[in-house]
């Protein structure tokens, strides 16, 4: 669910569980901002189409936003790290959503 759900209000007429990079991404940057402190950072995305490859969507069964690879990040100074998360997009944000649905139900 998105970090800032707890400020949801039900009199609210239009919500967003935001986009795919934000959910991948604001876990793993609250961790690391409430644990080291977190001043600047810097984020690409990589989508996995090409102009001769078509889009593919298949679940893996994992209903986590995303995947924090540890073995591939690195240190490129005291104060910049290279982080690597793998964004699973269908069934991860589809269970994002449904937290999300569960959340307002429970605000009602």
């Amino acid at each position: 669910m998105c970090l800032h759900h707890e400020k949801y209000d039900n009199s609210l007429k239009i919500i967003s569980n935001a986009t795919c990079t934000i959910n991948c991404l604001a876990a793993l940057a609250k961790v690391f901002h409430d644990n080291f402190g977190v001043m600047e950072g810097l984020m690409a995305t990589v989508h996995a189409i090409t102009a001769t490859q078509k889009t593919m969507d298949i679940p893996f069964g994992d209903t986590h936003s995303s995947t924090f690879d540890c073995g591939t990040g690195f240190a490129l100074n005291d104060h910049f790290l290279k982080l690597v998360l793998c964004f699973e997009n269908e069934s991860g944000y589809s269970n994002r959503l449904v937290d999300l649905i569960a959340h307002m139900v429970f605000k009602e």
